[in-house]
C-alpha cells in the first residue's frame, strides 16, 4: 500500500530542504542538528503517505498495518540515506582530500553496526508513527467535513 515513488520524493524533498535551510543558516551561525538530517526526511515521507493511504481507502488501518507498512518505508528510507551518505562522504573525500572513511574507522566495525542498528530501529518507529499521524488526521479532517463543521 506504500507508494515508493512518493515516499522517496517526500524524503528527497525534506532533504533538499532541510539542506538549503541549514545553508542558509549558517550565515547566522546556526546549525541544523544533525540528527534532524536522519530523522525528519523519513517521517516527513511517512507522514505524507500516510495521508495519501487515508485519501485512497478512507478508513482507519489496524495497528498492525502500521507495523507492516513501516518495514518498506524503512527500507526505502536505508537506501535513501545510503545514497546521499555515499555521496557526502565521495564528495567530501575529493573536495578536502581527506579520506572520510577512515574517520567512520576509527570507531570500528562493531561500533558502526551499533549506531548504524539505532539509527535504522529510531526510522522504522518514526516510519509507523507518522503513518499513524497521517492516517489520522487526514480522516479527522474528513470526518469534520462531512459533519459540516
Amino acid at each position: 500500500m506504500i507508494n515508493p515513488r512518493r515516499y522517496a520524493v517526500a524524503f528527497v524533498l525534506t532533504l533538499l530542504g532541510l539542506a538549503i535551510a541549514g545553508f542558509a543558516l549558517s550565515y547566522f551561525r546556526i546549525g541544523v542538528p544533525a540528527g534532524m538530517n536522519t530523522w525528519l526526511p523519513p517521517a516527513v515521507g511517512a507522514l505524507i503517505t500516510g495521508q495519501a493511504i487515508a485519501r485512497d481507502t478512507g478508513a482507519p488501518l489496524s495497528a498492525g498495518t502500521y507495523w507492516r507498512l513501516g518495514v518498506p518505508a524503512t527500507l526505502i528510507a536505508v537506501v535513501l540515506h545510503l545514497i546521499v551518505a555515499t555521496a557526502v562522504f565521495g564528495g567530501l573525500t575529493v573536495m578536502t582530500g581527506v579520506n572520510m572513511l577512515s574517520q567512520v574507522a576509527a570507531i570500528g566495525l562493531p561500533g558502526l553496526a551499533i549506531i548504524t542498528a539505532i539509527i535504522v530501529v529510531a526510522i522504522y518507529f518514526s516510519n509507523v508513527c507518522f503513518l499513524w499521524i497521517g492516517v489520522k488526521n487526514v480522516l479527522r479532517v474528513q470526518a469534520k467535513k462531512a459533519s459540516g463543521a
